[in-house]
């Protein structure tokens, strides 16, 4: 089975955040920023990112019109994880499939991740 692809640089959150998920029938893996995300999906297509926004570097809404180009990962659903949902240009999330702001339910992280990917995707 594919892996999620989660890209949070906050240590602790990429510590928690699988554990929080363990009942899920996905494997997460965690990499703590925007280069180390485009170096996975050079190798993989995962069909989820849950993808932090506030990041040193290059941020998740820079690293999301790079997936949303390449057509490769057209078809790889993302759910926006971060404590900024509210900062956000509606115009800049076009096309995401979930956003969940932080602090979050570990139950609400759990269902939305269900629901995307039960959802077919769009083509």
């Amino acid at each position: 089975m594919p892996n999620i692809l989660l890209v949070e640089d906050d240590p602790e959150h990429r510590r928690l955040i699988p554990l929080l998920l363990k009942t899920l029938p996905y494997p997460i893996v965690g990499v703590k920023n925007a280069a180390r995300a485009l170096e996975f999906l050079e190798k993989e297509t995962p069909p989820l990112i849950l993808l932090d926004i506030a990041m040193p570097g290059m941020n998740g809404l820079e690293l999301l019109r790079i997936i949303r180009e390449n057509p490769r990962l057209a078809a790889t659903k993302v759910i926006i994880v971060t404590a900024v949902a509210n900062k956000i240009p509606p115009a800049d999330i076009a096309g995401v499939d979930r956003v969940i702001k932080k602090p979050f339910q570990a139950r609400d992280l759990e269902t939305a991740i269900l629901e995307v990917m039960s959802t077919p995707t769009q083509e």
